[in-house]
């Protein structure tokens, strides 16, 4: 739980600190772990110092329960695989056992939504969220984003993750390959996060080959 709230609120400093003190072993601890050393550009440098749970560590398979998807889905979102993300939390939140809709989840859907263009069902996420307590402020200041698209584009998180995102259809089914990796990077060189991760992935493969591949192409 500590480490899914740290990641949700992007306290990616506190995430380091917190492996520092004592390395998790959890596959929801390591999630996170690897997302925050991304997040500060040290994923391929310091992996090898903490413990990994094979390619799982970086995108576990999704699981279908309303928790373990969610630190999954902040890797996919930050990644820039939008729609993965949406689905990863529609999915997420449709598993509450009570039937519940969650403020965090339509969050992100509406963040999902705005980044795609599909600005009417974000807004209606938006609306929904300006009747709780926690989130109204933060969906009033979304909801003149909707359809501005000067904005949208100077956003630092919404402009940069929607040059990101895939631009052709791909089929998903259950766990990401370094296929969909190599297309996020070739998307954007400027994506940082799929070039630590797409190597992360080959190195914990083992898949030299590919790497060398990789590196010739970039170069």
């Amino acid at each position: 739980m500590q480490y899914d709230f740290m990641a949700r609120h992007q306290q990616w400093n506190r995430i380091l600190q917190v492996i520092n003190a004592e390395k998790p072993n959890n596959q929801i601890g390591v999630t996170v772990q690897n997302l925050a050393l991304a997040m500060h550009g040290m994923l391929l440098e310091h992996m090898s110092d903490y413990h990994q749970n094979d390619i799982a560590g970086l995108l576990p398979d999704v699981k279908e329960d309303a928790t373990s998807p969610l630190p999954t889905a902040e890797a996919f979102y930050y990644l820039g695989m939008i729609n993965v993300a949406q689905r990863t939390v529609f999915e997420a939140q449709e598993a509450i056992l009570d039937f519940q809709k969650s403020g965090r989840c339509y969050k992100r859907l509406a963040q999902t939504n705005l980044i795609n263009g599909n600005y009417e069902v974000a807004r209606k996420y938006l609306t929904a969220l300006q009747k709780t307590l926690f989130y109204r402020g933060w969906a009033n200041e979304t909801l003149p984003l909707l359809g501005n698209e000067k904005a949208i584009a100077a956003h630092p998180e919404y402009g940069h993750l929607r040059q990101s995102a895939y631009n052709e259809d791909f089929y998903f089914s259950d766990h990401v390959t370094p296929e969909m990796l190599e297309s996020l990077y070739f998307r954007n060189t400027d994506n940082r996060l799929a070039y630590q991760y797409l190597l992360a992935y080959y190195m914990l493969t083992g898949d030299r080959e590919r790497f060398n591949q990789f590196m010739s192409a970039k170069q």
